[in-house]
């Protein structure tokens, strides 16, 4: 009898709790909403954000003695807030938009070691999707502007004042 009961309880304990809904979006949220994916996001445009900063406060007469030092106070204090605000809108979004079923999926898929490594490696995805997405734009920037120059003056739109469309023309030429 007291196999029996012993193998009961391994038995039970071995077989995974049934999660909620509410559960699995909770724990999918906590491995892929994470203060390290948001502070690769914002390293990946810091140069951008550090510039549009500088701008506004240079706008209201404001100068920064020690940018980069300022803007690493800025990060350090947004993070842990923005985090937990992230992950309870995410939470809901999840319950939202996913069935219970492709919830308790994700939450699985995320508990395996590929999943742990996807979660682990996000960061570097950030930083190298941001990279090249930049790299791109520029790319598709050079071909870009005539293109739509050549469309703006087939299509005889007309760009502010009478002269001013042939002025923005020539600045793709």
């Amino acid at each position: 009898m007291k196999r029996l009961c012993t193998f009961a309880l391994l038995v039970a304990t071995a077989l995974p709790a049934t999660a909620t809904p509410q559960d699995d979006a909770r724990y999918i949220v906590e491995q892929t909403v994470t203060e390290q994916l948001f502070e690769a996001a914002i390293l990946a445009q810091q140069t951008y954000i550090s510039a549009a900063i500088s701008h506004q406060l240079a706008q209201q007469g404001i100068e920064v003695s020690d940018m980069p030092a300022f803007m690493g106070i800025i990060v350090d204090e947004m993070l842990a807030s923005f985090t937990a605000g992230m992950k309870a809108e995410m939470e809901t979004f999840y319950v939202e938009n996913f069935t219970d079923k492709e919830l308790a999926d994700l939450a699985k898929f995320y508990a395996t070691p590929t999943g742990q490594a996807l979660m682990a490696k996000q960061p570097e995805l950030i930083s190298h999707s941001t990279a090249a997405g930049a790299q791109v734009g520029r790319d598709v920037q050079q071909g870009l502007l005539p293109a739509v120059a050549a469309r703006v003056n087939a299509d005889g739109i007309e760009i502010g004042e009478p002269g001013m469309t042939e002025r923005f023309l020539e600045l793709f030429q």
